[in-house]
């Protein structure tokens, strides 16, 4: 009999950890309106006013309780990224990653700011006529870095 009830303990603690990943708005107003804050990507701070007297006892359990169970809740929040910025900062870093690769293989590259003028036609790489590959980097078999600019006499 000893072996049933350490199955049944366990039984009851499976239950009671999927009980607590569920959160009961409809058991409270204030948790239904709070629904967004409390299970939502936010972190949210919660404060109980209670009351001494005897006339607001009811009132003050009532708030004991509910502020036990919220304070049950357990938010996990992260930053909301917008997937286009995210994918720009993602490769942002691989490209700072290649270039440290290049650096560290000898290879000359180009700086930064000097391919984003060449890509918005700033007066390097000719303002993208000719064959469109104004500020693109080029890595070569022999293990020489070439930046195609596309001016005239070069």
């Amino acid at each position: 009999r000893p072996h049933r009830r350490g199955q049944q303990s366990e039984a009851s603690k499976s239950k009671k950890s999927k009980k607590a990943d569920f959160i009961p708005y409809r058991d409270s107003v204030l948790t239904w309106l709070l629904r967004e804050n409390l299970g939502g990507n936010s972190k949210t701070a919660m404060i109980a006013a209670i009351s001494p007297a005897d006339i607001n006892y009811d009132e003050t359990l009532s708030t004991l309780r509910y502020a036990d169970r919220a304070k049950q809740i357990v938010c996990k929040a992260v930053v909301n990224e917008d997937a286009n910025a995210k994918l720009i900062r993602e490769l942002k870093e691989e490209i700072q990653k290649l270039r440290e690769l290049l650096k560290a293989e000898g290879i000359e590259v180009q700086e930064e700011d000097e391919c984003v003028k060449a890509e918005k036609g700033d007066g390097v790489g000719g303002g993208g006529g000719g064959n469109g590959n104004a500020g693109t980097e080029t890595v070569n078999g022999g293990g020489d870095a070439t930046v195609n600019e596309d001016e005239p006499g070069e």
